[in-house]
């Protein structure tokens, strides 16, 4: 496959064994690699090669193995007919693919990974452009085999889930169908659906011990549709969409859920709707979160502005505000909580901005041909957009997690998705 990146694609000059070091792993769809970060050092030690566009990343206990979901570029010349996804098996002391599963999954499929290492749950949502009308599934895979042995259907549009760490149940956020859905992993069903009203959500965070799971309810985006210029195809909903935006309050809500008693609690989070990403300190004390930060609907609307919010989840209320580091696809702790990497911050703000303004002016315009002309003229500037953005490589922004200062910025691939920290006893 043709591409452009600003870097080159190397492999790790030496092996790194997981009693070594504390790694960030980041993957990156567009450039279609994975970048290994020393957290120790906070430095980017090499480059994984993916060959297709990777989404989530797993690893077991052991350190030894990842478990990428991806999905080959449909832009790309020449990938008609290649499989819908793959489940990428990368030895982490070799630094290479060994093995590939191919699965019918979305390109925005999680996986998690069963403590035994036996079977891999992979969560996806319907094909592009479905997403919001059929169920997704999680796909019970065995890694021996190489097939899906038990299919489980739970809500529409899947967009993130989380795992209890004994393996018992999975939880995932049903953006599209505005709940929650519990699968017992034991019983291969789905034991339990969650409403949450009139409330989308799209991301999940759980404690350390499993015992509780929290997300962050937005108003319902109720007048997005395949309408939507902004709806993009390869990355589901847009979050500076000007219907989404227009649909939304002010109002936003973190939902704690206890895992053991069922139990839910409501706690409000001003001014941040919706929020990309959050993630919860070591001891589980405190929550990162990071969305647009909004103060009336007017400023909401232009959807420029970001902002990073802690949470201090025991008085459940917000202890700090760390400012706008642009658009984020997800945020990773060190094992001792003392540095927080922001996953996705601008590498080159002027090329991103350029590269965003382009999508918005042209994905909308209407050509004298009608909506048939119209749909052509949207696919191409998608592509063109897809281009753009794989010329562009993003950082991982590195802060102090007492005082919020910035330490350090370390350039990773184009289009990073998630993150997962690997050694010190602690795996995201």
């Amino acid at each position: 496959m043709h591409r452009i990146v600003v870097f080159f694609c190397l492999s790790l000059a030496v092996t790194i064994s997981a009693a070594d070091t504390t790694r960030l792993y980041v993957v990156n769809a567009l450039s279609e690699n994975v970048s290994v970060i020393d957290m120790i050092h906070d430095t980017v030690v090499g480059q994984i090669p993916l060959g297709v566009q990777g989404y989530h990343l797993t690893v077991p206990a052991n350190g030894k193995l990842a478990y990428v979901t991806a999905a080959p570029d449909p832009t790309a010349p020449g990938r008609a007919g290649v499989p819908t996804g793959q489940l990428v098996v990368i030895d982490l002391l070799k630094n290479s693919v060994v093995k590939r599963i191919t699965l019918d999954i979305s390109p925005l499929a999680t996986v998690h990974l069963h403590p035994r290492g036996q079977l891999a749950y992979v969560v996806t949502a319907a094909a592009p452009g479905l997403r919001n009308t059929q169920r997704g599934r999680v796909l019970f895979v065995d890694l021996a085999h190489g097939t899906v042995r038990r299919t489980v259907a739970v809500g529409l549009n899947p967009l993130d889930s989380v795992m209890t760490p004994d393996g018992a149940r999975l939880y995932t956020i049903d953006w599209a169908s505005r709940s929650i859905s519990v699968v017992d992993l034991l019983g291969e069903r789905l034991q339990d659906t969650i409403p949450l009203g009139s409330h989308a959500a799209r991301a999940l965070a759980i404690t350390p011990d499993g015992g509780k799971i929290y997300t962050v309810l937005e108003p319902s985006p109720a007048a997005v549709g395949a309408s939507d210029p902004y709806m993009n195809s390869t990355q589901g909903i847009r979050n500076n969409s000007p219907l989404q935006q227009a649909a939304l309050g002010n109002e936003t809500t973190l939902m704690e859920i206890n895992t053991h008693t069922g139990a839910i609690g409501r706690y409000p989070l001003p001014a941040l709707t919706p929020v990309n990403a959050l993630t919860l300190s070591p001891d589980g004390t405190r929550m990162f979160l990071y969305g647009q930060a909004t103060s009336d609907s007017s400023n909401q609307a232009a959807g420029a502005e970001y902002s990073l919010v802690v949470f201090d989840v025991r008085l459940k209320k917000v202890i700090g505000r760390w400012g706008n580091f642009g658009y984020l696809a997800a945020m990773a702790l060190n094992p001792s909580g003392s540095k927080l990497y922001l996953v996705g911050t601008p590498g080159n703000y002027t090329l991103e901005t350029r590269a965003q303004d382009n999508y918005s002016r042209n994905a909308g315009a209407r050509g004298p041909q009608g909506a048939m002309n119209n749909t052509i003229q949207q696919a191409n500037t998608l592509n063109y957009t897809i281009n753009d953005l794989r010329k562009i490589a993003k950082t991982v922004t590195v802060l102090d997690t007492l005082s919020g200062k910035k330490q350090k910025s370390l350039t990773v691939g184009s289009l990073p998705q998630s993150a997962v920290v690997v050694g010190g006893g602690k795996y995201k």
